[in-house]
């Protein structure tokens, strides 16, 4: 099943998928896709993945993609590492598509077992996990807003979604501000619709635009004259809470006004003067 669920999420021949048990060393390395798993002992997580792609399977994919797709496929959760941050701060991924924040630690065993002790979002495969709000998470993105103040805007661009038959309008699902001596910032709405802050790439996508020919940069219009805005050094940043302290909307300071962006099925832009 694991094989299966492997090859239809990196779209080649069930025979391509190599997956074989950690340690076993008579395996076809030369497969497009390695999967290699270690049973876990009795706790909230059952099996761990190593999973390798090669670079010509893997350029559109990236960790939540692969965890979205094989959750839906093998109709189970799926943890993965939130890269950078503390080792007990993962995202679970469920086969809805949900993807939330949870905190996990290993016992003291030998042979350690792994207890989710919180998630951010009820996790149906999870029930014994406590859910409630995680401090790391509001320190993570402010240290993320914090590399927004002061920053020399110039452009601002909206990250807009087409549905693959073109039969939708397309969605904007981010907003990319580019600084005069270059980098950039990506805010975008999670799918539990808390916003999203991280370093961008312009004129790169953010790595989780798949399939890229269905995503595109559009410079947004918010003056309601038929121009950009002027937006200038940041002065600012605001988060605003929602009635259950969630911070699904920041507000960011220029010399002309704020910029607001909310977080939702899609994004949410207005300025301010």
């Amino acid at each position: 099943m694991l094989a299966r669920a492997l090859a239809d999420v990196t779209g080649v021949p069930d025979e391509s998928v190599d997956v074989a048990r950690a340690g076993d060393i008579d395996r076809d390395w030369g497969a497009p896709v390695l999967c290699g798993y270690e049973i876990l002992p009795a706790g909230d997580l059952a099996l761990v993945l190593d999973i390798y792609v090669q670079d010509t399977v893997a350029h559109h994919l990236t960790e939540l993609t692969l965890a979205a797709q094989l959750a839906a496929a093998a109709g189970t959760t799926i943890l993965y590492p939130a890269e950078s941050f503390p080792p007990s701060a993962y995202w679970a991924v469920t086969p809805d598509g949900l993807a939330t924040r949870a905190r996990v630690y290993p016992s003291d065993d030998e042979e350690p077992s792994y207890m989710v002790d919180a998630v951010r979002r009820p996790v149906p495969h999870l029930p014994k996990a406590r859910v409630e709000t995680m401090p790391e998470i509001a320190s993570e993105r402010r240290a993320a807003l914090n590399g927004v103040t002061h920053a020399d805007l110039t452009r601002l661009l909206g990250l807009y979604h087409r549905s693959r038959d073109g039969s939708q309008e397309a969605s904007l699902e981010a907003v990319e501000l580019v600084g005069r001596e270059g980098g950039s910032f990506v805010v975008s709405s999670w799918t539990d619709w808390t916003l999203r802050i991280e370093s961008g790439d312009w004129p790169k996508l953010p790595p989780w635009c798949h399939p890229v020919d269905q995503w595109e940069f559009r410079d947004l219009d918010l003056s309601g004259r038929g121009g950009a805005v002027a937006l200038g050094r940041c002065l600012g940043v605001t988060e605003l809470a929602d009635e259950a302290g969630e911070v699904r909307t920041v507000s960011l300071g220029f010399p002309q006004g704020s910029l607001v962006i909310t977080g939702g099925e899609s994004v949410a832009v207005r300025w301010e003067a």
